[in-house]
């Protein structure tokens, strides 16, 4: 009888929507959280991936009445079981604010209540947990911005005021002199294209070799 409840449940409209949903969902996080737990990920990668991440769901959630339709296609084509329409709720008013600043009130239909309450608040959920995660990645990039401009081959010059942030924030376990190793190391770099093309220099690479 228990069994018989949680099957017809499956068969919701909505619960296929949200299977439909979590899955286009997880295939991209779960690939970028593997991607990020690899042993050697420089730092600027790491912001690159959550960024990434971040704009894909932001465009899920910006055409969000759109990519509704398209889930309730593919919900549907699951199996001839699952309900042609969503469950009957009495409609009622909510306020929500969400990401993009929009307030929204009004009577909800069933549709449109699966679309704002549910959706759309999961969605913004993960847009605010990554962009949290993004500050934390942006705070460390800061100081740590001169081993990225050491890497790139297309920034002239490393950012002085990131090398001074270290140096205040780990006064004790770095020399002073770690600015003039960098400026000069920048220079090495340039002017050594055999080692430019024996293979790429990682942020790892810089560390060590400083």
């Amino acid at each position: 009888m228990e069994a018989k409840k949680i099957l017809g449940k499956l068969y919701k409209l909505e619960i296929a929507i949200l299977t439909v949903v979590w899955e286009e969902l997880l295939e991209r996080i779960n690939k970028v959280s593997k991607k990020l737990q690899e042993p050697g990920l420089d730092l600027c990668e790491g912001l690159a991936l959550i960024t990434s991440l971040e704009i894909f769901i932001k465009s899920l959630r910006d055409k969000s009445n759109e990519k509704l339709i398209n889930y309730e296609l593919r919900a549907k084509g699951f199996s001839s079981k699952v309900e042609e329409n969503y469950s009957n709720a009495k409609n009622r008013i909510k306020i929500y604010k969400y990401s993009d600043g929009i307030t929204e009130t009004s009577p909800l239909q069933s549709r449109e209540k699966f679309l704002v309450e549910v959706l759309n608040r999961l969605l913004d959920t993960l847009i605010t947990e990554l962009t949290r995660r993004k500050d934390v990645y942006n705070e460390f990039g800061k100081k740590l911005k001169f081993l990225m401009d050491l890497t790139n081959k297309h920034v002239a010059h490393i950012d002085e005021d990131s090398v001074d942030c270290v140096l205040q924030c780990y006064n004790e376990d770095i020399e002073l002199g770690l600015k003039n190793e960098c400026l000069q190391f920048k220079e090495y770099l340039k002017i050594s294209a055999d080692l430019a093309q024996k293979r790429t220099v990682t942020c790892s690479d810089i560390l060590d070799w400083i």
